[in-house]
C-alpha cells in the first residue's frame, strides 16, 4: 500500500476542513474553491457525499438519534449513509429534509431509531453507533486519509513508471468541484470480480458507506476510479437490490489492480 507525504495529509485535511465549513455556512456555490484546487485532482465525489453525511448527521442529531457506523480496519469507524442503512421504501419517504423537520419533526422517532438498527444488522458484528461529535471526527479523519491517498496518487499516476502493482491508468476529463471547471484525471481502470456472474457492482470511499455505481456485469465489473481507498460491494442476482458490501475488503489506489469479493 502506498503511503502519502506529511505534505499531502495536511492539504487534504485542509480541504475536508473547507468541505465542512462550507456546509456549515450552507454554502452550495462552487466558488469556495475557485483558485484554491490544483489541476489534475477532482473532489467533486467526495464533496457530494459530504453535504449528504452532514444534512443526514444533523437531522439524526435533531431527532437524538445516533449515527450508523462501521469497523473496516484498525482506524475509525467509516459513517455509513442513513439511506443506506434504512430499506428502500423507508429512505425515500425519509428524505432527510432538516428543514421540515425542524418545525414538524419526524412523525415517527421510535420507527426511524428500530429501522436503523434492522438495516444495519447485514454489516454483522463491526456496527458502531456514533454521537454527533464521533461521527464527524470519523467522518474528517477518514476524508483527509482519502484525499491524501488521491493527491499522493496524482503524482504517482502521472509518472512515466507508476508504483508495481498499479492497475492500467487513463486519463478523464471530470469536474474539479460541483460546478467548477474541467480537469484532466489520472485514473485507473480497477477490476472487481465475483463467484457470481451478472451482478451489479458498486464502489464507496471508506469515509462513508454510500453505494456508486462502478459497472456490469461481474465478473469481473470493470469501471474508471480516481486514486483513494475504497470498499466495494454488489447487487442483483440471489441479492437483489440492495448493495451487500464487503467491508474486510479495503483497496487503496493506486496500488491494487482488482479486488475479489465472496458474493
Amino acid at each position: 500500500m502506498p503511503e502519502f507525504t506529511k505534505d499531502d495529509f495536511y492539504r487534504a485535511r485542509e480541504i475536508a476542513e473547507k468541505l465542512r465549513q462550507d456546509w456549515r455556512r450552507g454554502d452550495r456555490d462552487p466558488r469556495p474553491f475557485e483558485g484554491d484546487l490544483e489541476d489534475g485532482i477532482s473532489i467533486a465525489d467526495v464533496q457530494v457525499h459530504a453535504d449528504q453525511f452532514y444534512d443526514e448527521l444533523e437531522t439524526l442529531a435533531y431527532l437524538d438519534i445516533e449515527y450508523p457506523g462501521v469497523h473496516i480496519d484498525s482506524g475509525n469507524p467509516v459513517p455509513v449513509s442513513v439511506t443506506e442503512a434504512l430499506p428502500k421504501f423507508f429512505s425515500d419517504a425519509f428524505f432527510l429534509r432538516r428543514d421540515l423537520l425542524r418545525y414538524v419533526g419526524f412523525p415517527d422517532r421510535e420507527r426511524l431509531s428500530q429501522e436503523l438498527q434492522r438495516g444495519m444488522r447485514r454489516f454483522g458484528e463491526g456496527v458502531r453507533w456514533l454521537s454527533p461529535t464521533e461521527a464527524d471526527d470519523s467522518f474528517i479523519a477518514r476524508v483527509t486519509d482519502f484525499l491524501a491517498c488521491r493527491l499522493f496518487g496524482k503524482r504517482v499516476l502521472a509518472d512515466d513508471e507508476p508504483l508495481r502493482g498499479c492497475p492500467p491508468t487513463a486519463t478523464f476529463t471530470m469536474q474539479k468541484f460541483v460546478g467548477g471547471p474541467l480537469t484532466q484525471v489520472n485514473g485507473c481502470h480497477f477490476s472487481v470480480h465475483t463467484k457470481s456472474s451478472q451482478l451489479d457492482a458498486y464502489w464507496s470511499g471508506a469515509y462513508l458507506v454510500t453505494p456508486n455505481y462502478h459497472g456490469r456485469p461481474t465478473s469481473p465489473a470493470i469501471g474508471p476510479l480516481q486514486a483513494g481507498t475504497y470498499i466495494f460491494g454488489v447487487n442483483g442476482g440471489a441479492y437483489g437490490s440492495q448493495v451487500k458490501w464487503d467491508h474486510n475488503k479495503v483497496c487503496t489506489l493506486p496500488g491494487v489492480p482488482s479486488v475479489f469479493l465472496s458474493y
